[in-house]
């Protein structure tokens, strides 16, 4: 049995396999060209290197033979007495490769001369990241079913997670404005003991958008950069959960349990924090890798005050009313972050 090829996917693929070829001869042209105008201009013959360079600025090279060639041009410009024409081109090399490195034992002076007056400054930043968290209630006021002079309450850290993509731009010196947009999930627990032989323990899921708006201050030192952080953090609750079991310390009765309980009604949607941490950024290529803390002081409360009595379940099968309490988190992610940059000149 033949397989019938239709006749445009066979005239395709030689029309792109033609393309490419074309593509490929003329790259290896421009390098020949370029490796051309590096000895004319070891030999002198400077007028020549702007024509076996520039057909092929554009698209002939690749990212190595391009900052070769600006090297070129800038030098060209500078023996040419064109010092504006050679700024252009240090701007180009700033923009291709704005950590571009120079050997200075081996460099051109001439061409250190005009390199140093420029700089490539960082202006905004994109990152991404993920870590995980701790959460606890810190109460505001008791509510219960019980009498709540002879009661024993904990609060007691949940663990959770976050991830999310931040922003930043630099606007002095080393401040800088971050903004977050972050997933988190934050848990709960809960323990109570009344009547001498109950005791209720309550685990709350919750799940949220949050959105962080910081100030950072970073210490400049070359490789690792430390960094203090300040700001708000709002959020919008999506969803809370919580799973109790009232148990009887003597052992007169079963445990009472069930399945999840929907807690949503009775928090508040909004709520917002007071952030503060610190951090450290590694530097690598085009961006840094960081770790960063952070600590979220609750400022509201998070109960839904009208809907406290709501819920027929927590009140009459667990005994669990919710006190008033605010939410503190402590979290710690790890990510990276990817830097955009612009060339400037020294002032």
């Amino acid at each position: 049995m033949k397989i019938k090829i239709p006749k445009i996917f066979v005239i395709s693929f030689i029309f792109l396999i033609t393309l490419f070829t074309q593509q490929t001869k003329a790259q290896e042209d421009c390098s020949v060209l370029l490796k051309k105008a590096g000895q004319y201009f070891e030999e002198g013959a400077i007028d020549s290197v702007f024509k076996l360079i520039e057909p092929c600025i554009e698209r002939g090279y690749d990212k190595k033979e391009k900052l070769q060639a600006y090297r070129l041009l800038t030098l060209v410009s500078l023996y040419q007495d064109n010092k504006k024409n050679a700024e252009k081109y240090i701007i180009k090399i700033l923009e291709t490769e704005p950590e571009y490195e120079v050997v200075r034992s081996v460099e051109e002076p001439e061409f250190l001369s005009i390199f140093d007056t420029y700089f490539a400054a960082p202006v905004s930043a994109y990152g991404v990241y993920i870590g995980t968290n701790f959460s606890i209630a810190k109460t505001i006021e008791h509510f219960g079913v019980h009498n709540l002079n002879n009661a024993v309450i904990k609060n007691l850290y949940g663990t959770g997670f976050q991830f999310g993509v931040k922003y930043s731009r630099f606007i002095y010196r080393n401040f800088d404005l971050n903004f977050d947009m972050q997933i988190e999930q934050n848990k709960l627990y809960n323990e109570r003991y009344f009547f001498n032989f109950v005791k209720v323990e309550c685990s709350e899921t919750n799940i949220r958008l949050s959105a962080p708006v910081s100030v950072t201050y970073e210490y400049p030192y070359k490789k690792i950069k430390p960094y203090l952080r300040g700001g708000l953090n709002p959020a919008f609750l999506f969803m809370s959960n919580a799973r109790l079991i009232r148990n009887f310390t003597d052992n007169s009765a079963v445990d009472v349990k069930g399945s999840e309980i929907n807690m949503t009604d009775g928090r508040n949607p909004f709520n917002l924090w007071l952030v503060t941490g610190a951090g450290l950024k590694y530097k690598i290529k085009k961006g840094y890798l960081f770790i960063d803390f952070r600590y979220n002081l609750g400022l509201f409360n998070q109960v839904r005050i009208k809907n406290r009595y709501s819920n027929n379940e927590l009140v009459y099968k667990y005994y669990y009313i919710d006190d008033d309490f605010r939410m503190n988190i402590f979290s710690i992610s790890v990510g990276y972050t990817f830097v955009n940059y612009n060339p400037m000149k020294v002032k």
